[in-house]
């Protein structure tokens, strides 16, 4: 036939021989052959791409060369040798077994034996084929089934088989047993702002460092997303729980460095223990559950041991989160709005928006009383909104009554701050009431501001060339970067009232105040003293170069009625008749 096919006549007539050299050379499988006395007589193509010899190499050499997990150089038992490969040639099965290549690379092979007689001759046939790829996917396989594939650590099935039968051992030794719960505080907002991937490479860190704050004998698991579980055991009493969880919140608060990136988070930790607070792998993680979340009550960075009366604080929380819905529908939340004036003259030029709840069954509730009920749900984003188009529609009001129109001072929370379409909802609200951008300052805390500084540059920057002011709030109580600062300067900074306090005490208040005030200027920020609470406060607050105050001294929050008086009034008068009458006839905060 055309182009030297063989056809099957030529096939038939061709000798056995070289029809079965023809098989050998040609097959995928390495296919080698040796003697009673184990040396190797023929080694096939494929067996030399496998074990990486060349034939003429490897012809004469023991079969324990390839098979074998070591090199064997002395001398052999032929006896023992020929007794195992009889009996692998006799079952007629494959077996698997550990090969190495001449490179001293592993081998996991399947290999088949037979047994045949040339010339009165004994000679074992060895078939191998190297399934090291499906080993490796395999054992790939269980480990996705009992571990995280991000962090290394146990999943939660592992981590649960783990947890019963530590359970079972505790119930026979009296000793104690913690399981704890724990999340990285405002993960969310990292992970939305700078990308998933440098998510992922701090839930890796951050693993590595609860793994390093536990024993040996201790696991860990990442439960998903930020939370992870820890199990500690053999343990003498619940002393000993606290003493790791407070090894746990340490690690975790120092700021990690993830290629350019430092990140500043925390985390929040609750503890169960038994047999004391529950009989099962369930109930201790429920438990721990809400000690975390109490934990995070208590305002994060910190541990809390699972107390019973959690079960009706849970409760309480998702009644308040339900009620605040319907109070959204309702009409039951109002604002109120707390004046801050020129420190010279007493014009008002801006006002602190303020958001109270009218329950029906507990009366004015004030913001600390439901929000933090809601900050991890999606209804702080709807609550937020809410607040900054009543907030606008008010200023609208007043100026079309031809009342002066103040700044609004909006505090933001971190999930809104960090919300994608942040920028674009207030553009929205702006244009659609039709007040001018610089009418609105945002205040952040100084945890905030620096992880909008990391996370979030570009929407600061459109914020500022809007017209929009920033404001940092309780400035010198936290953790501000001043060459954040200056990189992505604010308009004002608000003075925490802890250096008023002070003032009071000592000279220390005098002493750190006034630098205070020349820094702000130095970044080209305007300064708000807050918190004003009597007359020396305020005088100190002037004399040391404040621009604007605020506080109870000068007036408490008010509805927008009062402050439209105030307003058509044109200041406060920095005097005490009029701060006191403002203060008793107004609610508080």
């Amino acid at each position: 036939m055309a182009g030297g096919m063989t056809t099957a006549s030529n096939i038939h007539t061709a000798s056995h021989p070289e029809l079965s050299s023809a098989i050998i050379e040609g097959s995928l499988d390495a296919i080698l052959t040796f003697g009673e006395d184990g040396n190797i007589a023929t080694f096939n193509p494929a067996a030399e791409r496998m074990f990486g010899y060349p034939a003429a190499e490897i012809v004469g050499r023991p079969i324990e060369t390839l098979l074998q997990g070591e090199r064997r150089t002395g001398g052999r038992d032929h006896a023992k040798m020929d007794s195992l490969w009889d009996k692998l040639a006799a079952d007629g099965k494959n077996h698997e077994c550990m090969g190495r290549t001449r490179d001293e690379e592993a081998l996991h092979l399947e290999i088949s034996v037979s047994r045949t007689t040339v010339a009165d001759t004994a000679v074992f046939i060895l078939v191998a084929r190297d399934v090291s790829l499906r080993k490796r996917e395999d054992a790939h396989t269980r480990f996705l089934a009992h571990f995280d594939s991000l962090t290394g650590l146990p999943n939660r099935t592992l981590f649960e088989e783990r947890a019963s039968q530590a359970i079972t051992q505790t119930r026979r030794t009296g000793m104690v047993l913690a399981l704890m719960m724990l999340d990285l505080d405002r993960f969310k907002e990292v992970n939305d702002s700078l990308g998933h991937q440098v998510g992922d490479r701090l839930l890796a860190a951050a693993a590595k460092r609860i793994r390093e704050s536990v024993r040996e004998t201790d696991t860990v698991t990442r439960l998903g997303g930020d939370e992870f579980a820890v199990l500690v055991t053999n343990l003498a009493d619940a002393t000993g729980a606290a003493t790791v969880g407070e090894a746990i919140v340490a690690a975790l608060n120092s700021p990690f460095d993830l290629d350019g990136e430092r990140i500043i988070t925390s985390a929040s930790l609750g503890i169960t223990t038994f047999p004391a607070d529950g009989a099962g792998v369930d109930v201790l993680l429920r438990n721990a559950d809400r000690a975390l979340y109490r934990a995070k009550a208590k305002g994060r960075n910190t541990y809390q041991f699972y107390v019973p009366e959690m079960d009706a604080m849970i409760q309480s929380r998702k009644a308040m989160e339900r009620d605040l819905r319907h109070a959204l529908d309702a009409g039951e939340l109002c604002l109120e709005y707390q004046p801050a004036v020129d420190a010279a003259t007493g014009e008002i030029t801006s006002v602190e928006v303020l958001v109270r709840w009218n329950n029906p069954e507990r009366g004015r509730l004030p913001a600390r009383e439901f929000i933090p009920a809601v900050e991890r749900t999606d209804l702080i984003l709807r609550l937020g909104r809410w607040v900054m188009r009543e907030a606008c529609t008010q200023v609208k009001a007043w100026r079309e009554l031809g009342l002066p129109t103040p700044r609004l001072s909006i505090n933001l929370s971190p999930a809104e701050l960090h919300h994608r379409d942040l920028v674009a909802e207030i553009v929205k609200i702006l244009d659609e009431i039709g007040i001018a951008a610089s009418l609105l300052q945002l205040e952040f805390s100084e945890e905030a501001f620096l992880l909008a500084v990391q996370k979030n540059p570009q929407g600061l920057a459109r914020l500022r060339q809007m017209g929009v002011g920033i404001s940092l709030d309780d400035f010198g109580s936290g953790v501000s970067s001043i060459e954040a600062l200056k990189r992505h300067p604010v308009s004002r900074l608000k003075v925490d009232r802890s250096f008023l306090d002070r003032l009071d005490e000592a000279d220390e208040g005098e002493t750190l105040l006034g630098p205070l005030v020349e820094l702000a200027r130095g970044l080209g920020a305007q300064v708000t003293v807050e918190s004003v609470e009597t007359r020396d406060q305020m005088k100190e607050a002037q004399r040391r170069g404040a621009t604007e105050l605020q506080g109870y001294f000068l007036c408490r929050p008010v509805d927008p009625e009062v402050l439209s008086g105030l307003l058509r009034a044109g200041n406060l008068y920095l005097d005490d008749a009029v701060t006191g009458f403002i203060g008793r006839n107004t609610s508080g905060n």
